[in-house]
């Protein structure tokens, strides 16, 4: 005798949602190693900040070619790093997200 349509349904259900989450298991990598590389990015921006911003921007003054250089690496609506603000927003930002992020985890376990 066949399966009931009610217990088949259940089975097709199961059988979609774990290929959904198989697929976001593959995201879920993708999202560590993101980690992963977005930390060793911000550690170097942050220990160039620290150590090297403050001297690079009051000590010598850009030429205007150095300066359409800079402004050609600067994302469209984003702004200069030259602006001290730029920098420590984006890491404040970066750690705001992180910790959201965090929350978000352990509330899943």
């Amino acid at each position: 005798m066949a399966m009931t349509k009610k217990d088949f349904d259940k089975l097709k259900q199961m059988q979609s949602l774990c290929a959904e989450v198989e697929s976001d298991n593959k995201q879920l990598k993708q999202l560590l190693r993101l980690f992963k590389t977005a930390d060793k990015r911000r550690d170097e921006l942050q220990t160039l900040y620290e150590n090297d911003w403050l001297h690079l921007v009051e000590s010598e003054e850009l030429s205007k070619e150095q300066r359409r250089e800079l402004e050609s690496l600067q994302a469209k609506g984003k702004y200069s790093i030259l602006d001290q603000d730029t920098i420590w927003n984006a890491l404040s930002d970066q750690y705001d997200l992180r910790v959201q992020l965090i929350k978000a985890a352990v509330k899943t376990l």
